[in-house]
């Protein structure tokens, strides 16, 4: 209604954090959700079949790879191992310094996030090729990484969608502040109040 999905009939909203994956898919306009009030959680999409063992009980879910600290991690790893980066001069590697050092052009932060953007894909891919929402925004720290980032997940994404789909999928940063969670919780109580007349009846 108000950001980067203005205008978009059918849309995938994915949030990478720093313990979990959060995402809202809108189909025709309409927000996904079932009468469990469970939908949407493609953080527990299985992307590794030799994975690590999951917070819901199974193995190899997105969130196990793709989290802010699963990725700082993983570059953690292999800079103690002896791989030279720029990022060997942060005294603590944060996700934020990641993504600023792949949008720079360091190699170890290109590798580290370029793994993301297949484990992304991946998971994306499964649920567009269901849902066929074809624009995707990515909210989040990702956004420091660039729009080289946007053009590599996009290009995974399109090798492994449908026909039908691959030559629609579009990909974006989410553009609202961190508070755009109240205007949507806002937005949703004065939806309601009108459908249920309560405004009127007030005035």
């Amino acid at each position: 209604r108000y950001g980067s999905g203005r205008g978009a009939s059918d849309m995938i909203y994915l949030f990478v954090g720093r313990h979990g994956i959060g995402s809202g898919i809108f189909v025709n306009n309409m927000l996904l959700k079932s009468s469990l009030g469970i939908c949407g959680e493609i953080g527990h999409i299985t992307v590794a079949d030799d994975g690590k063992l999951c917070q819901c009980g199974n193995y190899g879910c997105l969130e196990t790879v793709a989290t802010y600290s699963a990725i700082e991690m993983r570059v953690r790893e292999r800079l103690e191992a002896g791989v030279v980066s720029s990022l060997s001069q942060h005294e603590k590697i944060t996700f934020a310094d990641i993504c600023v050092a792949y949008e720079q052009g360091d190699k170890e932060a290109r590798i580290g996030l370029s793994q993301l953007a297949l484990d992304l894909g991946k998971a994306l891919a499964s649920t567009i090729n269901i849902v066929g929402a074809t624009h995707i925004l990515i909210g989040g720290q990702l956004r420091l990484a660039g729009q080289d980032f946007v053009d590599e997940l996009a290009n995974v994404l399109r090798k492994q969608l449908i026909p039908g789909l691959a030559h629609r999928i579009t990909v974006g940063f989410a553009e609202l502040p961190p508070y755009a969670g109240s205007w949507g919780m806002a937005s949703r109580v004065l939806d309601l109040a009108w459908q249920t007349g309560r405004v009127l009846q007030l005035v």
